[in-house]
């Protein structure tokens, strides 16, 4: 399933997915980015301390109009073609 955001040229879209990367390996990683966004910056934030879930944020920059995909895997680093689930968006963008 596709979700769809949308945006103007200029702002910031962020991204949130939570994972349990710190005790089973498993994290969110960018895997399609085409075209009218930059990634700004990517972050890993606890939830709690101890073995608990983590937020990913990815920060993008939209910088033309258009309308764009963003795909997201969850893997672990040792087994990157197999994502445990996929996340798709689709960025519609539009002038200020």
């Amino acid at each position: 399933m596709t979700e769809s955001i949308q945006t103007t040229v200029g702002q910031t879209l962020s991204i949130t997915l939570q994972s349990m990367v710190g005790s089973t390996g498993y994290g969110w990683y960018l895997s399609k980015l085409n075209g009218g966004l930059a990634l700004a910056s990517a972050n890993i934030q606890a939830t709690a301390p101890g073995i608990a879930p983590v937020i990913h944020t990815f920060n993008f920059l939209a910088v033309e109009e258009g309308t764009f995909n963003l795909s997201f895997n969850l893997i672990a680093p040792w087994m990157p073609g197999e994502p445990a689930d996929i996340k798709n968006y689709e960025v519609t963008v539009n002038n200020a």
